[in-house]
């Protein structure tokens, strides 16, 4: 069964990236399509009360990062800025709301740094050899590319835990 679920993710994910690189947005019927699947997979491994712990830190997280942008973007403007479309894509933001069901909270956090940081050496390097101007960043596709990989690791070689903070905290000694 696990094998479908992720199967059906990587679809999912691969609809994402395609959509966001071809046409800097996503449909909005694959996010709650792709939320179904994420509580379905997350149900079968934890229970529910679980999950709705993870997700309440994980949208936690979420809502200080927002914050915090909205804050440092307000001030550098000096005036109050909405980041949605401004400094962020609703496409962007609904991805990283479905996917605090993807992830145990410290996996999350690990997620959306690493994913950044991707992202971010992406259009640094496409800047690099491209002559044209990146005026909006695919974040959702390149999330989404980088859980294809994780997903497919996980398919073929090691099973990666999403759900279990054990890994990323026995690396930084906790």
């Amino acid at each position: 069964m696990i094998y479908i679920i992720d199967s059906l993710l990587i679809i999912l994910f691969g609809i994402i990236v395609f959509q966001d690189f071809k046409f800097r947005a996503i449909s909005w019927y694959l996010l709650p399509l792709l939320t179904a699947i994420l509580i379905y997979k997350s149900a079968l491994v934890l229970s529910y009360v679980i999950i709705l712990k993870y997700l309440m830190f994980n949208m936690g997280f979420l809502v200080i990062q927002f914050i915090g942008l909205t804050v440092y973007m307000s001030i550098r403007n000096k005036k109050i800025v909405n980041i949605i479309d401004s400094s962020i894509g609703l496409g962007d933001l609904l991805l990283l709301v479905v996917l605090c069901f993807a992830f145990s909270p410290a996996n999350y956090i690990v997620f959306y740094i690493i994913s950044s940081v991707f992202t971010l050496l992406g259009v640094m390097g496409y800047r690099l050899f491209s002559r044209k101007e990146i005026v909006e960043i695919p974040l959702a596709g390149a999330q989404s590319c980088l859980l294809i990989i994780l997903v497919m690791y996980s398919f073929f070689f090691s099973p990666i835990l999403f759900y279990s903070d054990d890994f990323v905290l026995s690396i930084i000694g906790i």
